[in-house]
Formats: C-alpha cells, structure tokens, sequence
C-alpha cells in the first residue's frame, strides 16, 4: 500500500475594517438574508420602520419601553456577554446609531429593507457587525 502525501498551502491576508465605506452588495444567492420588499413593507401596514421590522423580520427579537420606544433589537437564538448582539442600523448608507430614529421613518418612504447575518454583516462592515446590519433604503435616496 502506498501513500502519497501533498502539500497544501495557506495562505493568510489581514484585512483592515477602520473606516471602511460599505459597498454595493453583490447580486447573487440570498443565503440567510432576509429581504422585505416595498410590496411587504406596504402589505405590512406598518406605519414606521420599527413596526415593518416587528412585522416582516420575526428572525429579530424587539424589546420596547412602556411607552413603546424601541431600547433593543437582536437575532434570535444563541447570544454572548461579550458581543454586542445589536445589528448596525443604515437608512441610504448612512449609519442610525439611535434605535428611535427607527420611529421616526415613515414606512411609506421606504422601498426595501434588507437583513445581513453576521457573515454577511461583517464581510461588508466590519468587525462591528457581528450582530448583523439591517439595510433600509429609501423611496428618495440613494441608489439600491
């Protein structure tokens, strides 16, 4: 009986992610993203962004005040102390760092929101996205 044994070579890139400007997301399979349509957003009845989120993205998990106002937004399932579990938030590639700006998005001006996984999240945004991000993109602003 005879082995042959080959060599296999890896090799290993650092990539830095401070300042990094998210892109055009590439066309191709959808894997875990979770896409909510204009006809979704307008099916929902949603008036703001927060209620088409609570509505059409029950892979989340919402906490509110009395009062209503989002405090907290997760994936479901498995979490850790040590990460910050909270997908990024961008409306028109802008960063919301307030979870109440999402009360204050009429559900009507938007035309598609999209959900990364943490894979995805921090192939494109960095290290910062291990929670995800959620991508809204607006009727009015830039290009998709």
């Amino acid at each position: 009986m005879h082995v042959r044994l080959g060599f296999v070579g890896v090799v290993v890139g650092t990539v830095a992610c401070a300042g990094i400007r998210p892109g055009p997301l590439s066309s191709g399979p959808q894997g875990d993203r979770i896409v909510i349509t204009q006809t979704m957003i307008e099916r929902s009845k949603g008036k703001t962004a927060w209620e088409v989120l609570k509505i059409e993205a029950p892979d989340l998990t919402y906490s509110e005040k009395r009062s209503g106002d989002p405090v907290k937004v997760e994936r479901r399932g498995q979490s850790t102390f040590l990460l910050n579990d909270a997908p990024m938030i961008y409306l028109d590639g802008i960063r919301l760092t307030d979870l109440r700006n999402l009360q204050q998005i009429e559900a009507s001006t938007l035309k598609r929101i999209e959900i990364l996984n943490a894979i995805e999240g921090t192939t494109y945004y960095g290290t910062d996205a291990e929670g995800g991000v959620i991508l809204m993109f607006s009727k009015n602003g830039s290009s998709s």
